[in-house]
């Protein structure tokens, strides 16, 4: 019995980053509803929209205090990011270093 728990203590350890590697959050823009999703072990940020995945590119991850910031670059040419996975979550896009939109997140 005594090996046992250093067994499932070491599978907790193990197991507990694992589970808290991908995060996910559900976002509104004006014309639809679309899931966030943050994967650090892979380093990927993927949005699922009406049964299309694209895959933002991360250029910068920064920890302002608050949660973890995503900046990168959408798909097709499209603007840069900033994905806000902290208390208040939200992306920003943004052209030419102004913010042409935010999506609440939840």
């Amino acid at each position: 019995m005594l090996k046992t728990i250093p067994i499932l203590l070491a599978f907790g350890l193990i197991s507990g980053p694992a589970l808290a590697a991908q995060m996910e959050m559900s976002c509104e823009n004006p014309r639809r509803e679309y899931l966030a999703t943050f994967d650090e072990t892979t380093n990927t940020f993927k949005v699922q929209a009406e049964g299309a995945d694209s895959f933002y590119i991360i250029k910068r991850i920064e920890d302002d205090g608050n949660g973890l910031i995503l900046r990168g670059k959408t798909i097709k040419g499209g603007p840069d990011f900033a994905a806000y996975l902290g208390a208040k979550k939200r992306i920003e896009f943004i052209d030419g270093g102004e913010v042409i939109q935010t999506d609440p997140c939840k």
